[in-house]
């Protein structure tokens, strides 16, 4: 070997090895990040005899990182479900301390029997009267805090777009890169680190799948299989509907002018898909059961004709409601009938009502001898606040669109509710709970295969430090051969 080739290979082990410090500098600088891959140095003979870095590539795991991201995508649906979920806590209440519909209900039935047992005492018959308006005001307020749910997710949805349109246009700066990269036979580890996380959070946004071409370019596709990636980003957008009533459905999410569809089931992927569900799903179901129990109570206390031979149709009695004195049709669903549901001013002594109508009838039309139960004005008249009472626990028709039984009594189908509620919001938290578990240890699983170990890391340092003095030693003689060369040569 000549003295000049030994002195190219020692010059090309001295770029080589500064060349694997840099890299391994840049993985030190990474320990703790869970979005960043170790990186390698891939070492090649060179046709003299010497060693270059061929190119440097990353430790991957596709199927974790493929399941990471799905687990994520999952979980973000599910968190969002759950999330308005326990906002609506407060509209069924809590049947340990009877603020739940089910027990203002119960409360309004003991307090007509109280009343029918002893109809002469007034004070009897103004508890019942509170009793109602507490039921009523609870309508209201729980449908309130529906809507304003409703319009929270609506409002989510579309900070959810706006961040998903930010994320794309990231995407296709950092996938252009990296396709400049491939032709150039450039190091593009870097760059496929910060494509693999945007992936991840647009993953957690909406469910994707993806193809990686030959160029390493990425093509995204939405689960509903609409575009959202190929070459360049595709348009998405959402028009928000800002307020909400009971029955307003809200905009899809179009994707490439595909509608994002909302999960039926219960399960699906990304925030976007779950604050849809939650919007369009889950609480128009506990809005409609309200609606139900509204309706069920005008119904139940709705006086008739009492004349011999009745002629004139049934009116709202104690409870009434924007469409009154009329009563809804049996078993069909009113929407927003909660929200409006009120107690008939005729039985209230502030309205200049006489609350003694809640024992002798007359409620919906007073003066009008028709709707009068009690003939003889008797005050210890019992039969209309015992029919009242009773009606309560009386078997009734629910559309089907509240989820529930469709035949029942209305204190069963408001127990029901409270049911349906708690186990929605049960499932919906054990699933976040299994798939927030899965994905740390997916995460563990991933980092452990493809992040930062510095131990191993100041062990390649130590290697590299080794080498460094070989080959400084190396230079050494071969530069006191050239001084004997030379010498000689005088």
């Amino acid at each position: 070997m000549s003295l000049r080739l030994a002195l190219d290979i020692s010059r090309s082990s001295l770029a080589t090895n500064a060349e694997r410090t840099a890299v391994v500098s840049r993985n030190v600088a990474h320990v703790n990040s869970v979005d960043v891959t170790r990186k390698s140095a891939n070492l090649v003979t060179t046709q003299f005899g010497g060693v270059r870095v061929a190119n440097v590539t990353r430790a991957t795991n596709e199927a974790l990182l493929l399941s990471l991201q799905s687990s994520s995508s999952q979980a973000e649906f599910s968190s969002a479900v759950l999330a308005g979920i326990e906002q609506m806590q407060s509209v069924v209440g809590n049947a340990a301390d009877e603020t739940s519909i089910s027990s203002l209900i119960g409360r309004l039935r003991d307090g007509l029997q109280s009343y029918a047992a002893a109809p002469s005492n007034s004070a009897l018959g103004i508890s019942a009267i509170n009793a109602a308006q507490n039921l009523a005001q609870a309508l209201n307020e729980g449908t309130t805090t529906i809507q304003t749910v409703r319009e929270a997710a609506d409002q989510d949805i579309a900070s959810g777009v706006e961040q998903l349109n930010t994320l794309l246009a990231q995407f296709a700066e950092v996938d252009g890169e990296i396709v400049n990269g491939t032709i150039a036979n450039a190091d593009i580890t870097d760059q496929l680190d910060a494509r693999d996380n945007l992936v991840s959070q647009i993953s957690e946004l909406v469910g994707i799948r993806t193809i990686t071409r030959q160029d390493n370019s990425m093509v995204i596709f939405a689960s509903n299989g609409a575009t959202m990636f190929e070459t360049r980003a595709r348009e998405i957008t959402f028009a928000p509907q800002h307020t909400y009533v009971a029955g307003l459905a809200g905009n899809p999410v179009m994707i490439d002018g595909v509608a994002l569809q909302p999960s039926t089931t219960g399960t699906g992927d990304g925030r976007l898909a779950g604050l849809t569900h939650l919007r369009d799903q889950v609480a128009p179901t506990l809005q409609s059961q309200l609606d139900e129990v509204a309706r069920g109570l005008v119904e139940s206390f709705a006086e008739s004709d009492q004349s011999a031979v009745p002629a004139l149709p049934q009116q709202a009695g104690l409870f009434t409601y924007a469409g009154g004195p009329a009563i809804p049709a049996t078993g069909v669903l009113v929407n927003g009938l909660a929200a409006t549901i009120t107690v008939n001013p005729n039985v209230l002594p502030s309205a200049g009502g006489d609350v003694q109508r809640l024992r002798d009838g007359q409620i919906s039309n007073p003066g009008n001898p028709a709707y009068l139960y009690n003939t003889s004005l008797a005050a210890s008249y019992p039969d209309r606040l015992q029919e009242l009472a009773d009606n309560l626990s009386q078997p009734m028709t629910f559309d089907a669109a509240a989820a529930l039984e469709t035949s029942g009594s209305l204190l069963e189908f408001s127990a029901s509710s409270v049911s349906w509620y708690e186990q929605t919001r049960s499932a919906t938290n054990d699933s976040t709970e299994f798939l927030m578990a899965s994905i740390a240890r997916t995460q563990a699983s991933l980092q452990s295969e493809t992040g930062v170990n510095l131990d191993e890391e100041m062990t390649t340092l130590l290697d590299l430090e080794k080498s460094y003095q070989a080959t400084s030693r190396l230079i050494a003689v071969i530069d006191q051969l050239f001084d004997s060369l030379l010498a000689a040569a005088r």
